[in-house]
């Protein structure tokens, strides 16, 4: 079995478990990492990667849910828009204090 298909099982698995879990009973990273015998970078990639396909899935210290309510879109949207601002605020920050001109995300906009 090769190593991609290996990643899709994989995908599809996790996907699976977390599919079963909502609001009231998000299933905790460690489960996952127990029940396939992966690490927390390895979730995070993966949800990571179903998410770009479109799927709902909410993370938060309690755990992994699948939620494709509107409320569920948007808590989702907004901690991914929350992440990416502080990393780009972060970014800026090093490159003023080391005099690197500032790249750009969106064309005239420096991050």
């Amino acid at each position: 079995m090769s190593k991609q298909h290996n990643r899709v099982d994989l995908t599809l698995a996790i996907y699976q478990m977390i599919r079963r879990h909502g609001k009231s009973n998000p299933v905790m990273s460690t489960a996952i990492e127990q029940t396939f015998g992966v690490t927390g970078p390895t979730i995070r990639s993966v949800v990571r990667s179903l998410r770009r396909s479109g799927e709902p899935i909410v993370s938060f210290d309690k755990g992994y849910y699948f939620d494709n309510s509107h409320e569920g879109v948007r808590r989702i949207s907004s901690n991914l828009r929350g992440r990416a601002l502080s990393m780009l605020r972060t970014a800026s920050d090093l490159e003023k204090k080391y005099g690197i001109e500032q790249e750009t995300v969106f064309e005239g906009v420096p991050c």
